[in-house]
């Protein structure tokens, strides 16, 4: 189904992009030839990488992932600012029916293109830059089960980092500096770490587990730990010294209780799948402070007033606009922190590497460090 997804989408979006250079260059065959057979590798080569990536050809797999993964990104622009540049001709043909003078400020293929591709490099510069500078977002939560006078405790959450050929490992280098500066309590990772084997990515994990927050490292399964192998993942999640969490609830610290369930994702790869939060949460009314760390954000209103804060990511914040747009209409909380009924809160995050190509527009890249104070705390 997803490669039926995949080659549909990629077929007609990339078929938009040909008739758009046709109208520019008619009878231009030669061009017309050659970007089809261009655009038909490019749509198969981040298949290619993926196949190639446990090989030996691990630098020509970088290669490609890097290619083929900027190119949808570059046909998606391609397709966002085209269409809006039909849109303007049709709004300028009608009005011009009433204003003849209007049909001047219409645009012509070639300077419809030469406006699509300049736009299109703008993005990409902005969106490399976006996608490299790592914000640190520093959120307080005021929770009456924290007795007053208790100390505050601090929370590193990261989600979606995406470890993979394409992403560098400098980017977690940026969240370890993160962490040894703000020096969090805990550190949490709500699903999504890696996209490839673990063996490649060795040195990441042995860079994970040189941080030992005090009240410990977990994790939960997002829906690309089912993609890459749940052997594969807990190999590098163990490797860093990550307990992963996979419907489990554990007391850490004496005084916090820290749930984390699995993403369904895993219900379509013939994998155990721990979902059923409702099991694991306290009752309404424990004075037990809990978190729970769950991949998409998505609340049961069953579970709200049995958690203190729930961790999410999944998003990305839609990673690349107008990506946006699709992650608003498909999910009720955006990425950032929100105030649940019952007294629960949500903290979304737009994620902390990429997936894909490297670049993120309008969804900076975050780690977020979250403290939880009494409510009474002035």
């Amino acid at each position: 189904m997803f490669l039926v997804f995949y080659f549909t989408m990629a077929g007609v979006m990339n078929a938009y992009v040909l008739w758009r250079v046709y109208l520019a260059f008619p009878g231009r065959v030669g061009i017309i030839a050659g970007g089809a057979a261009f655009q038909a590798v490019m749509i198969f080569t981040p298949l290619l990488a993926r196949m190639l990536e446990r090989s030996a050809f691990s630098g020509v797999a970088r290669v490609l992932s890097f290619a083929g993964y900027c190119w949808m990104a570059l046909v998606a622009w391609f397709v966002f600012y085209g269409v809006l540049c039909d849109c303007w001709n049709l709004a300028t043909r009608l009005t011009a029916r009433l204003a003849p003078a209007a049909a001047k400020v219409l645009l012509p293929p070639r300077p419809a293109l030469a406006l699509i591709l300049a736009l299109i490099g703008a993005s990409v510069a902005w969106a490399a830059v976006e996608a490299s500078w790592l914000r640190v977002s520093t959120v307080t939560v005021r929770t009456p089960r924290l007795p007053p006078g208790t100390p505050s405790i601090r929370i590193a959450h990261i989600s979606d980092v995406h470890l993979s050929l394409v992403q560098p490992e400098r980017i977690l280098r940026k969240v370890v500096s993160v962490i040894r500066t703000t020096k969090p309590d805990l550190l949490v990772c709500t699903g999504d770490m890696l996209d490839i084997s673990w063996r490649r990515l060795q040195g990441q994990a042995e860079l994970l587990a040189q941080i030992q927050p005090p009240l410990g490292k977990f994790a939960v399964f997002g829906n690309h730990e089912y993609y890459v192998g749940v052997k594969n993942s807990e190999a590098f999640l163990k490797a860093a010294g990550v307990q992963v969490l996979r419907g489990e609830s554990v007391l850490v610290g004496g005084r916090l209780r820290v749930v984390g369930v699995d993403d369904p994702a895993g219900r379509h790869f013939d994998e155990q799948c721990f979902t059923d939060e409702d099991v694991l949460l306290p009752p309404v009314g424990s004075r037990e402070l809990t978190i729970l760390l769950k991949h998409r954000p998505l609340v049961r209103e069953s579970s709200l007033g049995r958690f203190d804060l729930q961790l999410s990511g999944h998003t990305h914040g839609g990673q690349i606009f107008p990506m946006h747009l699709v992650i608003r209409a498909m999910y009720l909380y955006m990425p950032g922190l929100h105030a649940l009924p019952c007294g629960s809160w949500l903290y979304h995050s737009r994620g902390t590497g990429t997936w894909g190509p490297p670049l993120r527009f309008f969804a900076p890249p975050e780690v977020v460090i979250i403290t939880l104070v009494p409510q009474d705390k002035a």
